[in-house]
């Protein structure tokens, strides 16, 4: 069945440049919207203009960025606009450009378990991490490389694991993760040497 967002849209992770990792709202905006409790601006109240008052603006929200951890206005337009992690490129950068490979692949999955350590019991397995991870198009999972990349986030202490059975572990942000930009944390924890 599918699930319509508060703003009436469908709830798409896998559409265009919406979080892959958002399955209840078709933002960013939309979640911080709701959680906020906010409400539109009537327009002449926003522009001060009498012949404004039919007409009602959608408030910005200012949220953390993900790497500095400075507040940014997240607004309600379409696309990315309305799904930005970071305040500025030159933060986005210092993730994309680490000299890793695939540093925005171990990122995604960084955020996917930081959202659901925020929004949801906490626990991942591998196979629910590829899940979400295949929603991308630019992402060809296979459980093997996952495994890879979380047990390498594990030995640096940003997630933990909690082993079922011998066959099956899940994973979660830790409290590093949580309380501090995300962004951040993942780039200091490279090890300088890898660094660009």
């Amino acid at each position: 069945m599918a699930i319509t967002c508060i703003c009436s849209k469908p709830v798409n992770p896998s559409a265009p440049n919406a979080p892959i990792w958002e399955e209840e709202y078709c933002s960013t905006y939309c979640r911080e919207y709701d959680a906020r409790g906010l409400e539109p601006i009537r327009g002449d109240i926003k522009t001060g203009l009498k012949q404004m008052s039919g007409i009602f603006y959608m408030p910005n929200i200012d949220i953390p960025c993900d790497y500095c951890g400075v507040e940014f206005p997240l607004t309600s337009a379409r696309g990315a606009e309305s799904n930005a992690q970071f305040c500025s490129r030159t933060c986005f950068l210092q993730v994309s450009n680490l000299n890793i490979q695939r540093s925005l692949v171990h990122y995604t999955m960084i955020k996917i378990l930081l959202h659901n350590r925020k929004f949801r019991d906490g626990w991942l397995s591998v196979s629910q991490i590829d899940e979400v991870m295949c929603r991308s198009r630019n992402f060809k999972s296979n459980s093997r490389r996952i495994s890879q990349f979380l047990r390498l986030w594990v030995s640096r202490g940003l997630l933990e694991k909690k082993v079922i059975t011998a066959r099956h572990t899940e994973f979660r942000i830790s409290n590093v993760g949580i309380n501090n930009p995300i962004a951040k944390v993942f780039v200091e924890m490279i090890p300088k040497k890898v660094i660009k």
